[in-house]
């Protein structure tokens, strides 16, 4: 975490930002680049205030993957039909071996396990496709919630 001078200011002066490093809930490391301040001071007060409002979503390195699933049922759910919602109801409980995993420690091994665990269901292949890309909405919408954040 430092405050830095860019050579090339903006057109009213704006030389001064913020930047540094943090894992996401996935633990792949992110970096955050703040917009431009006019003094070093603005961006240092910037920067710790930026920390102490995001510190919870930085440092969220304990998150399960049931976590996520409430986060993506409450964002979709005011936006979302009755019968996707229905249909999400039912395949939940394909999914909620997953629900104590912490998102850090999400593995393919254990995605592949879990596959073959859906193969053994007597389903047509249509629905097991859907309960992967149920799955894989759910991911999807924890990697851009988090960037949202930032």
């Amino acid at each position: 975490m430092a405050v830095y001078k860019d050579p090339k200011p903006t057109k009213n002066g704006r030389a001064w930002y913020f930047k540094f490093s943090y894992k996401d809930a996935f633990g792949a490391t992110k970096q955050y680049r703040s917009k431009r301040y006019l003094t070093k001071k603005e961006a240092s007060d910037a920067e710790r205030m930026f920390l102490v409002t995001s510190t919870d979503k930085v440092e969220d390195n304990n998150m399960t993957f049931k976590d996520l699933y409430d986060e993506f049922r409450m964002h979709n759910d005011e936006i979302m039909k009755d019968t996707t919602k229905y249909g999400y109801d039912n395949k939940e409980k394909f999914i909620e071996c997953f629900f104590t995993v912490k998102l850090k420690d999400f593995n393919i091994m254990q995605f592949e396990q879990w596959k073959r665990e859906i193969n053994k269901h007597h389903i047509s292949l249509r629905y097991k496709n859907d309960i992967y890309k149920f799955l894989k909405s759910i991911l999807n919408f924890g990697v851009k919630w988090h960037n949202l954040n930032f």
